[in-house]
Order: C-alpha cells, then sequence, then structure tokens
C-alpha cells in the first residue's frame, strides 16, 4: 500500500497497489489463507489484514424482486 512520505505516487505505482489489492481479495475469496496470500505475493502479514478488512469471503448475491 501506498505510505504517505510526501512523495508523490505515480499513476503506475497507483495501479500496482489496486492490483495487488484485488489479486489479495481474489485469491482469499478463492480459498487461500492469509499467511499463504502472504508467502505467495511476498507481503508482509499486516498489509494482507489491511487490505481484507472489512472484505466478506463471500459475495453476496441479490436476490430479484
Amino acid at each position: 500500500m501506498a505510505k504517505a512520505t510526501g512523495k508523490s505516487i505515480t499513476a503506475e505505482a497507483q495501479t500496482l497497489d489496486l492490483l495487488r489489492h484485488l489479486l489479495v481479495i481474489e485469491l482469499w475469496r478463492g480459498g487461500l489463507s492469509q499467511d499463504q496470500i502472504r508467502k505467495r505475493l511476498g507481503i508482509s502479514m499486516n498489509t494482507v489484514n489491511a487490505m481484507l478488512k472489512g472484505v466478506s469471503r463471500t459475495i453476496k448475491q441479490e436476490v430479484p424482486n
């Protein structure tokens, strides 16, 4: 994730952060544990936890009326 260091964040860095975040969510929903995700992507457990905060493991499907 991007840290507030006073430096401007490039569009490429923002894109990479977004793709990494989406990948973490998809891997988690696909059944991998947080530790497995951490190892595969080479990121800290704190980063994985922060990315998954508030995200449910299952996708809610809307029931048609």
